[in-house]
């Protein structure tokens, strides 16, 4: 939740929640958008706490239209060259609403119906992005300037630390995450001639359980499409409309570790911060 406080252009008093909601929130506002924040229970994951959530929310708030589930995931590496540090937006396709939901089986999640305005701001800053860029950085400084303390937390690990590990390549349990074994699987890729985010627009995969596994993962995208693994969307798109955000903090391989997860978490917001910023305060 820090990142996307840190988003907001005013924070606003707080109100009591409604009975049995132990959600924690954050109100604010970006531009003429007013913004609910929330957020997972510590130590709680995956489709059904997100349920828990998202319900508590629609229940305490029931004027929310849309929700932005801004935060972290997987990728899936290739062939799109997707890179840690980048963001994925779910992006609904003539076959799939930008979710699909996969356990022992996959599923199309039948999202609430999305206005009309949102998805026609998501196409318009698809286009924008394709051509010129997201401003990503300029909201991300923004936020650094006046949230110093956040500094070491969403601060960008560097190039040095976005290794992507041949598929056949498995960690060794007990090991450090980069090892002098593990060094010889790195694969090489052209460095880019910067460090700004990519947005990648596309499939996102939900599921109950976190991805550790690189054969898996291409396997599963090569049939379904899928470029981004997660594990909460599908438990809110039932409840409210929702855009999927997603910053890239691994390759859902077994070469986990944090060392991304704080930056991931602000491009994603920062993004977030960006679509509200051109989308129109009516007709949502």
């Amino acid at each position: 939740m820090a990142a996307a406080r840190a988003m907001l252009d005013r924070i606003h008093p707080t109100f009591p929640n409604e009975k049995g909601d132990d959600n924690v929130y954050i109100l604010g506002s970006i531009g003429a958008h007013n913004i609910v924040i929330t957020g997972l229970r510590e130590g709680t994951y995956g489709a059904t706490a997100a349920t828990v959530t998202a319900f508590n929310m629609r229940h305490s708030y029931p004027s929310v239209k849309v929700c932005f589930l801004s935060g972290i995931a997987g990728c899936v590496p290739d062939p799109h060259d997707i890179r840690l540090g980048d963001v994925i937006v779910a992006d609904p396709t003539a076959s799939y609403g930008g979710v699909l939901q996969y356990d022992r089986q996959q599923r199309n999640c039948r999202p609430c119906q999305t206005p009309d305005i949102v998805l026609r701001t998501l196409a318009s800053l698809k286009a924008k992005h394709r051509h010129r860029g997201s401003d990503i950085p300029i909201y991300q400084q923004e936020a650094m300037e006046r949230h110093m303390h956040l500094h070491k937390l969403v601060q960008y690990p560097g190039g040095n630390a976005d290794q992507l590990f041949a598929t056949e390549s498995n960690h060794v349990p007990g090991l450090p995450t980069y090892n002098r074994s593990d060094l010889s699987s790195v694969r090489k890729r052209p460095r880019r001639p910067d460090n700004r985010p990519r947005v990648f627009y596309g499939l996102v995969a939900s599921g109950g359980m976190l991805l550790k596994d690189a054969a898996e993962r291409d396997a599963f995208a090569r049939k379904s499409g899928a470029i981004c693994f997660e594990m909460e969307a599908a438990g809110i798109l039932d409840i409210l409309p929702c855009v999927v955000i997603r910053g890239v903090c691994d390759y859902a391989d077994s070469h986990k570790n944090d060392h991304w997860q704080g930056y991931a978490a602000m491009v994603a917001a920062a993004y977030t911060k960006e679509f509200l910023s051109v989308l129109p305060s009516h007709g949502v």
